[in-house]
Order: C-alpha cells, then structure tokens, then sequence
C-alpha cells in the first residue's frame, strides 16, 4: 500500500512540475491601445453598441490566445472607464496614459517628453511644397507613450515581452489573430501590420514605437505607389499624388519600418507582410458604422483577403 502510495505521490509531484514549466513556458505578449476610444464601449460617452469588445473577444482573446500566451494591456488613450476596463481585462490591464490630461493609472520612472517638443520640432522641417501631416503626429506619439507604459511594467515586474502588439481602439476585428502570431512563431516575419491599424511584431522591430521621434525625415527611400515592397500595404493603387503622399503618415510609417529592416540588415521581403485594409479590422466611420467612407455600413463588409492568402505573402 505504501509504495502504490508513494508511486501516485510521484506522479502527481511530477504533474504539478510539468504543469508549472508549461505555465513558465508560455510566451508573453504585450498588448497596446493606443488612439482615440470613439465608438469602443469602453468609452464612458459611447452607448450605442458593444460590438468591438465583443470583436476582440472572438478574435484575439479567444479561448486558444488565452491558452496559449501569457499577455498585458496597455492603453494610451484620450478617455476610457476605468473600472469597465478592469472588469473586461481582469488582471491583464497593467496600465492606462490619458494623453491629454497626462494621467496614468499607475505612475511610471521615466518622464514621457510632451508631445509639444516633437510638435516643435516637426514645424522646423522645409517641406517644399509637400504637404504638411502635422495632424498625425498625435497618433504617433500615443503608440510612443503606450509603449513606454509597457516598458516601465517590464522593469518593475522583471517581465519581458517576446510579441507586442499595437491596436487601434476603436475598430472591429474581422479575423480570428492567432494565425498572424503563429506566422510570427513558424517563419521569418518579424512584422505584420494593416496600415498602422494592427501591427503585430516580433521585439526585434520594437523600435517601430519610436517613430513619433523620426516622423518627418523619411522623405526619399522609395516610390511608395510603385515599390513591390508595399504593393498590398497600399493595394498597389496610387491613392494620393506626390505632394501629398511624402509625408503623410502612411508612407512615414513604413519608411520608419523599412529603416529600422536596413539598420538589422534584414531583407525587408523576409520580415515583412503588409495587409490590404480591409482584412483583418475595420475602423469607425460615425453613426455606428465601420468600413470605408464611401461604404461605411458593416453589414456589407467580409475580409478582402482572407489568412490563407496572408500566409503566401
């Protein structure tokens, strides 16, 4: 009876250590919101409708993201209900940066330098002739200061985070992540991204976050309407003339990623996939409806591209 005793006693001592490496073994990511709350339901002035979180919950905190990684959020955000987000998030809401009044949940070390600074110097920049984007600095500058929310919390709880990503608040998610996280685990790519929307990336790219601090000198890489390397990134249409597109956030934007693909010496066709809006997320347009301006009505909207065809790219 004893050694039968003993025998279960091992087995279950080695369960409890197998389940302990598997729950060390969980990879962790770090999850930013970052933009203006709108139509999220999380916003204490939004009551229309709850279908974002709802979105979310079907498509990135699924039973089998839950399973599967460990994860925090972070939001950098103009206005969101604080107990609402505790109870949606549970313990996973690490912290939360109201722009612009400059409060936070939880205090971090490091002073976040006013957005007025990156402004300033923006303005000093000779556009000749271009047109000026001042307006999307702002954007920018969130994704900065919710990344530095994520890196105090590093710092604090000995933490580190092997994927990140960056979401807007206030869009729909269409398509279950998982698959875009696994092509992150299985390949090559280091970055994923529709728009500046959603971004998933791998810590190698992390400096995509510091883009508020170089927005503006991106101006000669490449031919943004014709370069095979953002050909599905803007659905390979010219959408603006020259003048227009050389600084707007867009082209900006992936300059910033194709820099920082330069200075790994990475081939950027290895690390890189662009998605076509829309087909993973579609952003709020007013009135309760998500999509482009010309067609904003979700009833009318699936995925243009669906994962089996993400996962040529």
């Amino acid at each position: 009876m004893k050694s039968r005793q003993k025998m279960k006693n091992n087995i279950k001592m080695k369960n409890n250590i197998k389940m302990k490496n598997n729950i060390k073994m969980k990879k962790r990511v770090g999850i930013i919101y970052s933009g203006q709350m709108r139509s999220n339901s999380l916003n204490p002035d939004y009551k229309e409708d709850t279908v974002i979180l709802e979105s979310t919950i079907k498509h990135l905190l699924n039973p089998e993201f839950e399973e599967k990684y460990n994860y925090d959020v972070f939001f950098s955000v103009d206005t969101i209900d604080i107990p609402k987000a505790k109870e949606y998030f549970k313990d996973h809401l690490q912290n939360v940066h109201l722009t612009e009044s400059d409060w936070y949940m939880y205090k971090i070390e490091e002073t976040i330098p006013d957005f007025s600074s990156f402004y300033d110097n923006y303005l000093q920049i000779d556009f000749k002739g271009y047109v000026n984007h001042s307006h999307a600095l702002y954007q920018y500058y969130r994704m900065f200061c919710g990344y530095k929310l994520l890196k105090d919390h590093e710092t604090k709880e000995n933490k580190y985070y092997d994927y990140l990503i960056r979401i807007r608040p206030d869009l729909i998610i269409m398509q279950d992540i998982m698959p875009l996280l696994n092509i992150l685990e299985t390949t090559t790519k280091k970055i994923i991204m529709e728009h500046e929307q959603l971004c998933i990336l791998t810590r190698d790219f992390e400096k995509v976050f510091h883009l508020i601090e170089y927005y503006g000198i991106y101006n000669e890489r490449f031919d943004p309407k014709n370069s095979m390397r953002i050909k599905h990134f803007f659905q390979n249409k010219i959408l603006f003339g020259d003048d227009i597109m050389v600084y707007s956030p867009e082209k900006q934007f992936i300059e910033h990623i194709y820099q920082i693909s330069l200075d790994k010496k990475l081939d950027w066709k290895d690390v890189f996939i662009g998605i076509t809006y829309s087909s993973y997320v579609l952003l709020y347009r007013g009135n309760g409806l998500y999509g482009y301006l010309d067609d904003p009505n979700i009833e009318n909207w699936k995925p243009f591209f669906t994962i089996e065809y993400i996962r040529s790219l």
